[in-house]
């Protein structure tokens, strides 16, 4: 389980998001392997989303998730199994 709360980005420097769901194993993973996290209260200014999740996962859940920029909060590229609040 993995509980991130409470994230408010407040430097200018790029990024490509201030919480990144991403994974790297290639071949060896499989969808499902990351799950059972909560992400909440983030917010950011200057990354280009404030939460971005590039694979497959399960039990996700986002709540409270902000961006100065409409549009740009939240970013998946497998929006199953993802529960936005």
């Amino acid at each position: 389980d993995v509980n991130i709360c409470g994230i408010d980005e407040q430097n200018g420097e790029w990024r490509e998001a201030t919480v990144k769901i991403y994974t790297g194993y290639g071949a060896d993973y499989n969808p499902g392997d990351i799950y059972n996290i909560n992400v909440k209260n983030v917010s950011a200014r200057y990354a280009d989303n404030a939460v971005y999740c590039n694979t497959r996962v399960g039990n996700v859940t986002l709540e409270n998730i902000k961006h100065v920029t409409p549009g740009k909060a939240i970013k998946l590229d497998y929006p199953e199994n993802i529960t936005i609040k």
